[in-house]
């Protein structure tokens, strides 16, 4: 199949795919995990300090939960993501920085709005680079199940959220009632999406450079993630999901008493 012709775009593409993800990917990704963690935990909370272990463990559980996720789901070594010394040490050095660092600086630095903005822009550029990554590891197992793909894919891209209640149970916190897929949230929804383009694209159904494709979707998750950042926005899958879940599922019985409810009372002179 021939794609359209790409000039300066393609290049921008072709460095994008390109570019290493450690150290400056990889240190973002592990510092906005590891933020995550802490206001899981809640702040001021003195269990960091009562359990440094469990809290060590918990964040590089979030860390590395992709490549744990992936190599469950693909049967590879679960340990196998903690083999890169030089990820580990750097994950470490993170997780000390943002829980104890003198006078809580680090962690006081990094969630001023300056700080967001370039963890979650840089976090975001690398997500497509993740999905890419699952989609081509469960390639190699199979190589013509789009379903495995696909769900590898996204699992290596938004592993954290994933392990959340593994992790939570670890602290003793842990609510089965609450989990990624009975509430996913949009992260889960453009990782499962953006796998699904690009594995759409490898089997020939988009005309569009792979490498192009993964650069639009990093591009188009950053920018949902900073416009939440600064205004407030809904996820947009929500409102398509208001309209194809009824008529493709059902209405609810919960659903159908909530617009009994919304509905005003005529008064006995109407």
């Amino acid at each position: 199949m021939e794609y359209m012709p790409y000039t300066s775009l393609s290049q921008a593409a072709d460095e994008y795919a390109t570019f290493p993800l450690f150290p400056v990917l990889d240190i973002a990704h592990f510092m906005l995990m590891v933020l995550v963690t802490r206001e899981d935990i809640g702040h001021g909370s003195s269990f960091p300090k009562s359990n440094p272990l469990v809290c060590y463990m918990c964040s590089m559980l979030t860390c590395f939960a992709g490549g744990i996720l992936t190599n469950l789901l693909l049967g590879a070594p679960l340990m196998q993501p903690f083999a890169n010394t030089q990820a580990v040490i750097t994950a470490t050095i993170v997780w000390y920085l943002v829980f104890y660092s003198p006078g809580d600086f680090f962690y006081k630095l990094i969630i001023t709005t300056p700080g967001k903005l370039v963890i979650i822009s840089l976090k975001e550029l690398a997500r497509a680079r993740k999905i890419s990554m699952g989609i081509a590891q469960s390639e190699v197992l199979y190589p013509d199940a789009v379903f495995i793909m696909i769900m590898v894919g996204a699992a290596k891209a938004n592993g954290s959220s994933l392990m959340k209640n593994f992790e939570r149970l670890l602290r003793g916190t842990w609510n089965p009632s609450t989990n990624e897929l009975i509430t996913p949230s949009f992260t889960l929804k453009a990782s499962v999406i953006g796998s699904s383009l690009l594995v759409l694209q490898k089997f020939g159904y988009i005309p569009i450079e792979y490498n192009v494709l993964m650069m639009f979707i990093s591009l188009s998750t950053m920018s949902f993630k900073i416009g939440v950042l600064f205004f407030d926005i809904n996820d947009p899958f929500n409102l398509i999901e208001d309209y194809t879940k009824p008529s493709m599922f059902g209405r609810s019985e919960y659903a159908n008493k909530a617009e009994v409810q919304k509905k005003p009372r005529k008064s006995k002179g109407e």
